[in-house]
């Protein structure tokens, strides 16, 4: 199923213009490739691992043998290649470059590429987590190269919160330094869920081609967050401190390359789809045969015709809270367990406004658009959902025009103005307790399936499963200082307990366009 994004423009770091490369101190700079040994492995980790995420499902994956650059790429190799540097860190040539997007390090291999013949390019996510275990040299360390984080890390517990030099710890078995910690290095690939299975079974509307991998953790995250099969994601176009990326070559015996990707063209999107080629050399010369197609904003509409039972509608609209307004610190003091680097302690003032008591239902969509897109239909009290923000401002036009009254999405500080129970608010972890399966349905305790709403209890002031069960819209775009990315808030059935937390790291973001089976919403009115 092709994925809908909206057109938007594409902003990479590229090389200086009139700037020469000396080939020679390029060469020299990339003499530095450790051969890694194709095999088969297991991907992920076991249930029980500690630090475990729902999402490191194991699945064995088999492995062409490849070479992968000993370290990240480094600010002097970025410089000799590039004439510029856009880390915001420069006291040393021996920092890893830092404070670049993935499309950035698209431009780099292309102009690394150019300069010498050679087909570089990012590694996948499975070929990046097998070296980082060691591949056919793994001695089953929790983090790449020891049991013993800080003798192969760099992260918040020893790195002085700041970025250090390549090579400074002990590398893995098989001579790569930094696999964990220090920079969050950069995939291809597109973020996927998987079916726990034996081999990899991509789940039916499981892929989000607006979120990009990133492997290994990074100087100022949780110890977690370091080991080789944590799995987050990030927006292509996100630039940060903590990303970087290392580079891979191919034997070129090895076999074709199945993979997708996007390129921007005037200032549209163009998906290359099902691209197969000896390698996967993006921006650059294409083996193969490409199909492109310009990705457009698509929403659900109400059916056409369709005329809405007011009296059936109105009813089930009248299950609404007041949340009276107050003051409230946003975030999450330090001492949090779980607490992510973006949970910034700040106050903020909220007015009373009014919030649906539950999620949508699939009932109430279906009684005011006359249709129902959702991939389970087993029951009308499910929560709505395979929607995108366009699709909820789509419903939101209709009932406002049916009612005349003037619902919207919560932004991102009512919702956790409310979910922490407004001004009766106890202090909880979760949103009316500080006992997980109490309120919410996430990885553990859901059967991996969507519930009814209302099964379990509500928070402080009558809201219902404002953690886990379905993740949740919020109408304003503040993520990556982008125009077309919105928080989503609550965790959802497939979540660990730590991003169900009334804190979630705000990075936790979709694109507009974005169709989730997760992604669910409830109305506000003020």
């Amino acid at each position: 199923m092709t994925r809908l994004i909206e057109t938007t423009e594409i902003k990479a770091v590229k090389q200086e213009k009139y700037f020469v490369p000396d080939k020679e101190k390029v060469e020299k700079l990339l003499d530095d490739f450790v051969f890694v040994e194709g095999g088969t492995f297991i991907m992920g980790s076991p249930r029980n691992d500690e630090g475990r995420l729902a999402n490191e499902f194991q699945y064995k994956v088999k492995i062409d043998s490849f070479y992968m650059l000993s370290s990240a790429v480094t600010q002097e190799l970025w410089e000799a290649i590039m004439g510029n540097n856009p880390s915001s860190d420069k006291t040393r040539s021996d920092l890893p470059v830092s404070d670049i997007s993935w499309y950035d390090c698209l431009e780099f291999i292309k102009a690394v590429n150019k300069l010498t013949g050679k087909h570089f390019r990012l590694p996948t996510e499975e070929e990046w987590e097998y070296a980082a275990k060691g591949g056919n040299k793994s001695k089953g360390y929790i983090y790449s190269g020891s049991n013993i984080i800080d003798e192969v890390a760099w992260y918040e517990g020893n790195s002085d919160n700041r970025l250090h030099p390549v090579k400074e710890l002990k590398p893995n078995e098989l001579g790569l330094y930094d696999m964990s910690g220090n920079v969050s290095e950069w995939c291809e690939d597109f973020y996927y869920l998987y079916r726990k299975k034996t081999l990899v079974i991509k789940l039916k509307g499981g892929v989000d081609v607006n979120s990009r991998v990133s492997r290994g953790g990074s100087w100022n995250r949780d110890w977690f967050l370091c080991r080789p099969s944590c799995r987050p994601c990030s927006a292509p176009n996100s630039r940060s401190n903590i990303f970087g990326f290392r580079i891979v070559i191919q034997k070129l015996n090895s076999k074709n390359y199945k993979f997708w990707s996007f390129i921007p063209f005037q200032n549209c999107i163009l998906e290359w789809k099902k691209c197969v080629s000896n390698f996967p050399k993006v921006l650059t010369k294409i083996i193969g045969k490409v199909e492109l197609k310009i990705i457009k904003i698509k929403a659900v509409k109400q059916e056409k015709y369709f005329v809405p039972d007011k009296e059936k509608v109105e009813k089930l609209l009248n299950d609404f809270v007041f949340v009276e307004g107050g003051t409230f610190i946003m975030g999450s003091p330090d001492t949090e367990e779980d607490r992510y680097d973006y949970e910034k302690l700040h106050k903020v003032k909220v007015d009373s406004f009014y919030m649906q008591a539950t999620v949508v239902t699939q009932e109430l969509w279906e009684a005011a658009m006359g249709n129902n897109h959702s991939s389970g239909k087993t029951r009308n009290d499910l929560p709505v959902t395979d929607l995108n923000y366009y699709s909820c401002l789509e419903f939101i036009k209709a009932i406002n025009e049916l009612t005349g009254k003037h619902f919207r999405l919560p932004t991102a500080e009512e919702w956790e103005y409310a979910a922490k129970g407004g001004n009766k608010s106890k202090g909880y972890i979760y949103s009316g307790s500080n006992i997980i399966d109490e309120v919410a349905w996430y990885w553990e305790n859901s059967d991996n399936r969507l519930h009814p709403v209302k099964e379990l209890k509500p928070n402080e002031l009558g809201l219902y499963d404002m953690n886990g069960n379905i993740d949740e819209w919020c109408g304003d775009f503040r993520i990556f200082e982008s125009d077309h990315t919105l928080s989503m808030r609550g965790g959802n059935y497939r979540c660990c307990p730590e991003l169900c937390c009334l804190n979630p790291p705000y990075s936790r973001s979709v694109y507009a366009s974005n169709f989730g089976s997760l992604l669910g919403f409830r109305l506000v009115y003020s």
